[in-house]
């Protein structure tokens, strides 16, 4: 799925209400009532200009089945950093984690172009859901 001059494309969405990663380093823990999404994206950057898909706010954002939006939570670029480049024709693949009520099922992935001009906020976006 494209917007501006990325594609996006989620190759894993886990829901799960255990800690993600090494409880007594860096795991990422559910509080009360919530529950953790991770999410696996590839992104492919179809221009001709290095970019930095995530390293600014905004980029994705959760949806569940009832239309609730999730922002990643807080230093939860796992596995990766947010300001990973990608070369024009490269791909990188991101893991994110989400934090989401602990009812809450049924998720896509809304992602835009963050340096599509005129778009930094997802006027325009693309939803992909987990495959």
């Amino acid at each position: 799925l494209a917007d501006g001059k990325l594609a996006f494309r989620v190759t894993k969405l886990t829901r799960t209400t255990k800690t993600i990663g090494d409880p007594d380093i860096t795991g990422i823990a559910p509080a009360p009532g919530e529950a953790l999404v991770d999410a696996t994206i590839e992104v492919a950057n179809e221009g001709t200009v290095t970019v930095e898909p995530f390293c600014v706010s905004g980029g994705r954002l959760l949806i569940d089945s009832e239309n609730r939006n999730y922002e990643p939570a807080q230093d939860s670029m796992y596995s990766t950093t947010e300001c990973a480049t990608i070369p024009p024709g490269g791909t990188r693949s991101y893991r994110q984690i989400f934090r989401v009520t602990d009812t809450a099922t049924g998720f896509s992935v809304g992602f835009w172009d963050p340096g599509e001009a005129g778009d930094s906020r997802g006027e325009t976006y693309v939803v992909a859901r987990g495959s």
